[in-house]
């Protein structure tokens, strides 16, 4: 009896470091059975890869997709991260995420952070990440969705856009936010610290509503609060805090934006270093081009 799907003469990148070889692929349901030379073998369907890669499908690590799964029909808006190999998407990034949301703030959450809203507008239909995460089921989804719950939305749940530092009970009903957010299926909680309400918060208070991941060992995901002339001391603040939880760190879009000032990127490097060799664990994703882009509101708090 075959198998349902025989990929031949492709040139197999695996992911584990090791150099492309050419190899076959035997795939039985949804899991792949198989990898090596299999000139005999039979299967419903063949694809013949010859020219191309084989490899395993690629993960988004940081995007602001959130609110596109929660429409029917954000696999066709999506369709370029699929023809992009993209089969993994990590969102919730940069302090906001969809859940959990206060109703009575969404109109200032969708006014500021509006370039991550489908145009055909939406309704929320929930409120909890477990009724976010409920509502992606129940409409399906096209690719694996990873959603982090945002430090910023939290904030502005309990506090709107004010701009002070939170209270102590204030910070107390993030972290209940946060814990019930994890418990439900979120992934980690992201930093907004360059944009509103980010800005407003102290490191005190993100050491607080993040010690709740130290419960399950689920990654801070900042962006930093510079990303030019002050990235170093950003990083160094976020490194800090990451150590002193002990919890996994993952920098959102690596780097600083001066690019004729190596010693900020040299500092921010050193601080990565050394507390790794400390036993930090750290990884970042990495802006591949010359600048970046966000909404011009962060310009104008």
């Amino acid at each position: 009896m075959g198998s349902d799907v025989l990929i031949k003469n492709g040139m197999v990148m695996d992911g584990s470091g090791e150099p492309a070889r050419k190899a076959d692929v035997i795939i039985d349901g949804d899991r792949i059975k198989d990898i090596g030379s299999f000139p005999d073998a039979a299967a419903s369907r063949v694809i013949d890869a010859t020219g191309l890669v084989v490899a395993p499908g690629f993960i988004d690590a940081h995007t602001h997709l959130d609110f596109f799964f929660a429409s029917p029909r954000h696999a066709d808006v999506l369709e370029s991260w699929a023809h992009q190999g993209v089969t993994t998407i990590v969102a919730g990034n940069c302090g906001y995420s969809p859940a959990p949301i206060n109703h009575d703030h969404v109109d200032t959450v969708s006014a500021y952070w509006n370039f991550a809203f489908p145009r055909d507008g939406l309704e929320f239909e929930w409120t909890t990440m477990a009724e976010f995460l409920d509502h992606l089921e129940k409409i399906g989804q096209a690719f694996n969705v990873g959603i982090l719950t945002g430090h910023g939305m939290l904030r502005t749940n309990v506090m709107g856009f004010e701009a002070r530092f939170a209270e102590p009970d204030e910070i107390a009903e993030m972290k209940r936010m946060l814990r019930e957010s994890i418990e439900a299926g979120s992934i980690g909680l992201s930093l907004g610290l360059y944009y509103v309400p980010g800005i407003y918060a102290h490191t005190d208070e993100i050491m607080e509503v993040a010690s709740v991941l130290s419960d399950f060992g689920a990654p801070l995901v900042p962006h930093t609060r510079g990303m030019s002339e002050t990235y170093a001391e950003a990083v160094r603040e976020v490194v800090q805090i990451a150590e002193e939880l002990q919890i996994p760190l993952h920098l959102s879009h690596h780097g600083s934006f001066i690019r004729d000032d190596p010693s900020i990127m040299e500092r921010a490097e050193r601080t990565i270093d050394e507390a790794r060799k400390r036993g930090v664990e750290i990884g970042h994703d990495f802006i591949p081009y010359s600048t970046g882009s966000t909404t011009l509101l962060s310009l104008f708090p």
